[in-house]
């Protein structure tokens, strides 16, 4: 038998693009065979699932890692850190992200990142950037050492204004290149 190949996924919520998933999967999971591939995700709505269903669908092994979003991820949450839900319930803001950080020092072979550029209206960033939780997991796993493998949705829009810190751009076909582009206008 194989070693285990695990696969960290993280996503926007707003994901929606099983294409890129599926194609992002396959060649994975075909060289490695379904039976020593897992797929791990934090089980949040849009990318997440549909990279659950994907994974199953090829015959992945598929391991689910939710936030608890009741219990605080801090021992210095406070009450007033605490957000409040429409039914009233609270949650803690920083469970996912604490979440995302336990499932990167687990560790993982290779981090596929399904990124949507931000389109949190209560966000201050005034430079177009991808989603939060998504974007930091991906951060958090290339600082690990493990090798983070993007789709960004949006590239063109916000790849260029955030720079390519992490070599990125140079994943992305060349009509994605931006800056690529923008260099050679002159």
């Amino acid at each position: 038998m194989a070693d285990l190949y695990v696969v960290l996924v993280t996503s926007s919520r707003t994901w929606d693009d099983a294409d890129a998933i599926r194609n992002a999967f396959a060649p994975i999971i075909a060289e490695r065979e379904p039976d020593n591939v897992t797929v791990r995700h934090g089980r949040a709505r849009g990318g997440d699932m549909l990279a659950d269903r994907i994974a199953r669908q090829l015959g992945a092994h598929v391991e689910q890692r939710p936030a608890d979003w009741n219990v605080c991820a801090s021992p210095r949450c406070t009450p007033s850190h605490r957000k409040r839900r429409e039914d009233g319930s609270t949650y803690c803001p920083a469970a996912g992200l604490v979440w995302d950080a336990q499932m990167v020092n687990d560790g993982s072979d290779m981090c596929l990142a399904f990124i949507d550029p931000c389109a949190d209206p209560r966000c201050r960033k005034k430079e177009p950037h991808g989603s939060h939780g998504a974007t930091t997991t991906a951060c958090m796993a290339e600082e690990a050492g493990i090798p983070v493998r993007p789709f960004p949705k949006g590239a063109d829009e916000w790849l260029y204004y955030v720079g390519d810190p992490f070599g990125w751009l140079t994943a992305l076909p060349s009509h994605h290149h931006p800056q690529k582009d923008r260099n050679h206008h002159g």
